[in-house]
């Protein structure tokens, strides 16, 4: 009947109330919830900045020494090139030739000099 009825969603609805000492206790227990996310956030937020500035430094480090490096192996090409450069006369090597005997050779050779072979010639005669 309508009487049980409305009896029976009366007792629900008071059985579902929060009466005002629980719910300042839920109201409480809800603020530190909050306050300890909030702390936990701002923690992983300092977290963060640490480990990205220490990332930041580290890849730093890492492109410094690597331009270190290039510019050693620059500098060793430059120094090579130079070098190869002074042992060069008309684009040719000159590992063992000197600049006299590059202008003899130029010259036509030293065995081509005049008066090369008489002296050879002459120095046969002894023989």
């Amino acid at each position: 009947d309508y009487d049980t009825l409305l009896t029976n969603c009366r007792e629900l609805e008071s059985s579902h109330r929060i009466d005002g000492e629980k719910l300042q206790e839920y109201i409480q227990i809800t603020d530190q919830v909050i306050e300890l996310n909030e702390q936990t956030l701002k923690e992983l937020e300092q977290r963060h900045k640490k480990i990205s500035s220490a990332l930041h430094d580290q890849r730093m480090k890492e492109i410094e020494h690597k331009q270190e490096i290039v510019d050693l192996m620059y500098r060793d090409l430059v120094q090579k090139e130079s070098v190869k450069d002074k042992n060069m006369i008309d684009d040719e090597p000159n590992e063992l030739i000197t600049w006299d005997e590059h202008r003899e050779k130029s010259d036509g050779g030293w065995d081509k000099k005049p008066g090369f072979y008489e002296r050879k010639n002459e120095n046969l005669s002894w023989t």
